[in-house]
């Protein structure tokens, strides 16, 4: 990942011990400086504590900074990861779907 065209990636750390990382990458679009965050996690033992929400806030700033404005994810609508998003004002894109095919079947 730290190889794509626009990488960018914020890492979190307690006592030297890694406890959240959030990486992607920018793209160019007609608009505006995109960025698609495609790694967000923290350590269970971190989670619920505001370790996430300090990152992602931090990330923000730093893309802001960037002249980035506008951010995109996949995530799933299990394990509270939606709501930890929209309680952030990220918005689930009616007109958007994930779609995937598992090739070694």
């Amino acid at each position: 990942m730290m190889n794509c065209e626009g990488f960018y990636g914020l890492l979190c750390f307690d006592n030297n011990e890694l406890c959240g990382m959030i990486l992607g990458n920018h793209e160019v679009f007609f608009d505006c400086m995109h960025f698609n965050i495609k790694e967000f996690c923290v350590q269970l033992n971190f989670r619920e504590k505001g370790v996430g929400s300090a990152l992602l806030q931090e990330f923000e700033a730093h893309l802001l900074e960037r002249g980035i404005g506008q951010t995109y994810l996949f995530t799933s609508k299990t394990d509270k990861t939606e709501t930890f998003y929209q309680n952030r004002d990220y918005k689930s894109w009616n007109n958007m779907v994930m779609m995937g095919k598992c090739l070694s079947e």
